[in-house]
């Protein structure tokens, strides 16, 4: 099996949230009112939208290869 790294950028926005997104996945971001708590929702938002892919047997993208 292989694994892949997703590499996330993480920024504060004007109403003080933290703010993900997901470098090779444009589509998919989230945010937290935490470091603790963006951390916990990015892992979610990034397994909802890979389980998702898998079930509609769509194309996966490469992300960086571990």
């Amino acid at each position: 099996m292989s694994a892949f790294t997703y590499p996330a950028r993480f920024t504060t926005g004007s109403d003080g949230r933290i703010r993900v997104e997901f470098v090779d996945l444009p589509h998919v971001a989230t945010d937290g009112k935490d470091d603790h708590e963006a951390m916990e929702e990015a892992v979610d938002a990034l397994g909802s939208d890979l389980s998702i892919r898998l079930s509609r047997r769509e194309e996966i993208p490469a992300g960086q290869a571990d």
